[in-house]
């Protein structure tokens, strides 16, 4: 027979056993809401942190394609203007001069008229009206055939799937991108065909672009603030439009850049 102090015992014993449950589970749960707490924190920490990031980079699109506007008007309507007085002012001249110094008047008038086709090409395709008017295509198309005409580089632009529509202010920053790979190439490639094929599929535009240069190492050049700049460009460029970029480079095997861009 069990006696009155064993069962008091079993009482206090189940009764700390319940306490100490009960404490536990309080502190359990406390915690685990506090982690929420502290999870949704963190997670309102990096919306705020990326939309930050975001209006920064846009921001900086927005800088350097008025930055490309500026320039676009000052050769549109203040050197071009220069250069065709100049054109105009050697075109007056009445003063009899030998054989050789006409000749020499002619070449330089024949080299700025030249000069001013040149500046007006470079000038539309700075201006992101060319992208607004006429769309990217177009506008790619225009770049091609300015770029033809005015370097030893052959440019070829290859079009698969059916074109859609796309923003306007994405179109821009597409061509832009493109822009970049074009000048890099033709400034460091050291090669002589560059290939842009623009592909278009239901969720997105697949980019490449391809030169047959001598290459480069990529891990080299990024960690390069000078020579990696054109690089970050269409990095940045590619990221505000929530896209991928890749670039596949070696020495000697010239350049695949690589960008998915949704546009659905």
């Amino acid at each position: 027979m069990q006696t009155p102090g064993y069962e008091i015992i079993i009482v206090a014993l189940l009764v700390c056993t319940i306490g100490a449950t009960t404490l536990v589970s309080f502190a359990v749960m406390f915690l685990y809401r506090h982690k929420l707490i502290l999870l949704d924190h963190w997670k309102t920490i990096e919306k705020i942190k990326q939309f930050n990031e975001s209006r920064l980079l846009k921001s900086q699109i927005e800088i350097q394609e008025q930055t490309f506007q500026n320039i676009s008007r000052e050769i549109h309507d203040n050197i071009n203007q220069i250069l065709t007085l100049a054109k105009f002012h050697l075109r007056s001249l009445n003063v009899d001069y030998e054989e050789n110094e006409c000749k020499l008047i002619e070449s330089s008038i024949e080299l700025i008229g030249e000069a001013i086709n040149d500046l007006t090409d470079i000038s539309r395709s700075l201006s992101s009206d060319l992208i607004r008017n006429n769309g990217l295509i177009k506008a790619l198309e225009f770049e091609v055939d300015r770029v033809n005409n005015s370097t030893k580089f052959e440019v070829k632009l290859e079009i698969w799937g059916n074109s859609r529509f796309i923003e306007a202010e994405t179109e821009i920053i597409i061509f832009r991108i493109i822009q970049e790979a074009l000048s890099n190439a033709i400034r460091h490639s050291n090669g002589n065909v560059f290939l842009i094929m623009l592909k278009f599929t239901n969720n997105d535009l697949q980019l490449e672009m391809l030169d047959n240069g001598v290459g480069f190492d990529f891990t080299k050049i990024r960690n390069e603030s000078t020579n990696s700049s054109g690089l970050n460009n269409m990095f940045k460029r590619v990221e505000f439009l929530n896209g991928e970029f890749i670039i596949d480079s070696n020495i000697g095997n010239g350049t695949l850049i690589k960008a998915s861009i949704p546009i659905c």
